[in-house]
């Protein structure tokens, strides 16, 4: 009842243990201060609730829950919440005011306890402790206590009954778990192979070190030292990678890991150690040191290189190029630059360094605004690539950017495509947007497109779609996270007198968007084009201005050469920016989805032709 009108006990303390179990349910409580005085009125609003948990079933020994003695673990879940003291933790340790009670048929000599997917269900710890007795209830004889989650009991009967007790260590804590028994485990007999840094690879100071897995592993121990093999043990892991700290100071290194579990593990593994060099980091490895380059200007011949990535690190809260599957690998360097007047770039490492060595074949890149550069937190993500370039093997970088704030200075961050790739040497230029960096001319049935295969998630940045010469088609902005599959894009350049649908004339370049999968949130995308494009529906549409273009969608249509929307849907795109400078031009729109795309003066979608239509009376 609440509140409860039940006077349980007075005292003279700030506190009360109820001295018998309450039932299952909910119940209420509140104090009344008093002295020879008398007491004031109106404490029972301060009533407050609690919930009284149900013993769980196994909570004596006498109803112990049968567990399955495996070749293999085979779970059953467990809850200690509600649960009440059986007896002593001694010669134990902990509070087992919540010890519930298992028990199971031993099928071999030994077996191999384990306790998983622990959960806080009464207070917040989930440091869990357990038994394992033989005998009958009331008369036991303790075999093995165990902190671990997991251990071995070795010394049974097979076919005799033994039991098992799991408790919270603490007191006044409940938790649900997970438990098995099981034939203990096999040791690995593989190592784990190395895979990252390379062998002989030079690398910054926290180097990322990386390996696959081993059969029947469950912790790999990882060494590395001065020394080859090395015998410091550098840490122990549950996964396949290890990030080196403190930083190391240059020089030779070499490392190597040994797989192991319960069991043990193999004892040959430091004959695979492997060396690696530590290099000094490069003198703009933190975006505070970023290294300025001028806009316009390019040292980028096909031979000199202006960049590096050997030595580089991670810095604290550096943040990661969000967009790609392969984001947040951070060994990277930074650059700098300041907007120029039409606040448009091109940002390329698309070029060969012939002359240096080492090349970096697959790097990726990051375009970041920030009010302070010495505080990555206000760092914002503007732009990001991965694959765009086609020099070589095509795996260098082409970032397109608009909307930039002139005079402002921006962050370029340039990173290794993974932590597999191999360091090296690298140009980077910031060019000014010019028309000859536009796609030219192309008709649908040999249209430039490029597959967007590496941009599977999508991340609040712009990404630039380029053809096969890596020249601009759209840039595109995805407004939330998610995978978006393969983008591929058409256009169709007219020539000539603008065309028109009914009247309405629109501009000699549309295009199509097609992707895998459509996206579940808007998508920005920014359609660029020349002044020759404008100018020619400028010569039909008398006055036109750049604010005036708007963006007709035809859900299910395709690249086509002229506007047809014969059953079809149109939809209007409304503008949400535009821009021009240098003979370029660019309209941003959001759309709930990718199909074909038509620019156009006039606050209505183009006309639709309705075919087919019949009627009955």
């Amino acid at each position: 009842v609440n509140p409860p009108t039940t006077l349980v006990a007075t005292v003279s303390t700030t506190s009360y243990p109820i001295p018998s179990p309450l039932p299952a349910g909910d119940h209420f409580w509140y104090v009344v201060p008093k002295n020879g005085l008398g007491a004031p009125t109106g404490c029972e609003s301060n009533a407050h609730k609690f919930t009284v948990v149900a013993s769980p079933p196994n909570d004596d020994c006498a109803n112990a829950t049968p567990l399955i003695h495996g070749v293999t673990c085979t779970n059953t879940a467990g809850t200690t919440a509600g649960a009440t003291l059986s007896m002593a933790a001694a010669p134990c340790f902990g509070n087992p005011d919540d010890d519930v009670w298992f028990s199971f048929v031993a099928t071999s000599y030994d077996a191999y306890v384990a306790l998983s997917s622990t959960a806080a269900v009464i207070g917040t710890s989930t440091d869990m402790y357990f038994q394992v007795l033989s005998g009958s209830c009331g008369s036991f004889t303790s075999l093995l206590c165990s902190d671990p989650n997991t251990g071995l009991v070795g010394g049974l009967q097979v076919g005799q009954t033994y039991y098992v007790r799991v408790y919270t260590y603490g007191a006044n804590n409940g938790a649900s778990f997970n438990i098995c028994v099981s034939n203990p485990p096999t040791a690995p007999t593989a190592c784990g192979t190395l895979s990252a840094p390379a062998a002989n690879a030079t690398v910054g100071g926290t180097p990322v070190l990386t390996w696959t897995s081993a059969t029947n592993a469950t912790a790999y121990d990882v060494y590395v030292g001065t020394t080859n093999p090395p015998t410091t043990l550098a840490g122990t892991v549950s996964g396949l990678s290890y990030t080196v700290t403190p930083a190391l100071a240059p020089g030779d290194y070499y490392w190597y890991v040994a797989a192991k579990n319960s069991a043990g593990g193999p004892t040959t593994c430091a004959s695979n150690s492997r060396k690696f060099t530590v290099v000094a980091p490069p003198a703009n490895d933190d975006a505070f040191n970023a290294t300025l380059l001028t806009v316009g200007t390019s040292n980028c011949d096909g031979i000199a290189a202006n960049g590096i990535t050997s030595g580089a690190t991670i810095q604290p809260g550096e943040p990661a190029i969000s967009g790609e599957q392969t984001a947040g690998t951070t060994y990277s360097v930074w650059y700098r630059f300041v907007a120029p007047p039409s606040g448009m770039v091109r940002i390329s490492t698309d070029h060969p360094v012939s002359g240096a060595p080492d090349s970096l074949l697959d790097s990726k890149v990051g375009v970041f605004s920030t009010t302070n550069a010495t505080d990555f937190a206000t760092f914002q993500q503007l732009a990001f690539d991965e694959d765009n370039g086609v020099v070589g093997q095509g795996y260098r970088n082409l970032v397109y950017l608009t909307d930039l704030v002139p005079s402002e200075t921006y962050y370029i961050k340039v990173d290794k495509n993974s932590n597999a790739e191999t360091d090296g040497s690298f140009c980077i230029d910031v060019m000014p947007l010019t028309p000859a960096m536009i796609s030219p001319n192309a008709n649908c049935a040999a249209a430039a497109g490029y597959d967007n295969s590496d941009w599977q998630m999508g991340g609040n940045a712009w990404v630039s779609m380029v053809d096969n010469d890596g020249l601009l088609i759209f840039n595109m902005k995805s407004n939330t996270s998610g995978a978006l599959g393969d983008i591929k894009s058409k256009f169709y350049q007219h020539t000539g007198t603008a065309r028109q649908s009914n009247g309405e004339y629109y501009l000699d370049r549309n295009f199509q968007v097609t992707s895998t999968t459509q996206a579940t949130a808007p998508v920005s995308l920014q359609f660029f084009f020349t002044d020759a494009d404008f100018a020619s529906l400028a010569a039909e549409v008398p006055s036109l201005t750049m604010g005036d273009l708007n963006v007709t969608r035809l859900e299910s249509g395709v690249c086509s050469s002229a506007y047809s929307a014969v059953g079809q849907t149109a939809t209007l795109l409304p503008q949400l920016a535009n821009g021009s400078a240098n003979g370029v031009r660019h309209i941003t729109v959001q759309t709930p989805g990718f199909s074909s795309f038509f620019i156009h003066a006039g606050n209505a979608p183009l006309f639709i032709m309705l075919a087919d239509i019949k009627a009955t009376n």
